[in-house]
């Protein structure tokens, strides 16, 4: 037992010593970074990573990485950006502002024909749906953002 005891105990603090917060080498490397898609994709994981703790700083950065992505023409910046924004703007209960983010969003990963973000939308607009209490848009969407929905042609989830 005494054994047992002691692995248990090694276990948790090697997993936890391991543990590591990435936001100071993300910011250390944001201060360097120049006006580039690069930056843009280093506000969008800043966002991603203050989403759930510090979701106004989440707001700052996604929106930050917005104005970069408009001003350098960056479709696929912008399409993300707008995915988190809506994700943001859900979790703040402002369901219409979402569902427009969304919207464009899917919009714009369908011009560039990435079926990633095509299908991360969707299954985001299957949780609009669901939280709004359309359960049956909600598994369109679901299915769909699955691919199981393009067979049947099932509507599009907006």
């Amino acid at each position: 037992m005494r054994i047992f005891t002691i692995v248990l105990v090694y276990v948790f603090f090697a997993t936890h010593s391991f543990a590591q917060n990435p936001l100071p080498s993300l910011l250390e490397r944001l201060s360097a970074a120049p006006q580039d898609t690069n930056r843009v994709q280093l506000l969008e994981s800043i966002a991603y990573y203050y989403k759930s703790i510090k979701p106004d700083s989440a707001d700052l950065y996604a929106n930050n990485a917005l104005v970069l992505s408009d001003r350098l023409n960056y479709i696929y910046g912008i399409a993300n950006v707008n995915r988190l924004l809506g994700e943001l703007d859900m979790d703040h209960g402002r369901m219409a502002d979402a569902r427009i983010r969304f919207e464009k969003a899917l919009s714009l990963f369908e011009r560039v024909r990435n079926l990633k973000g095509i299908s991360t939308v969707n299954n985001a607009l299957g949780v609009w749906s669901a939280k709004q209490g359309n359960f049956k848009d909600a598994t369109q969407c679901f299915l769909k953002a699955l691919g199981q929905g393009l067979p049947v042609r099932l509507p599009v989830c907006l």
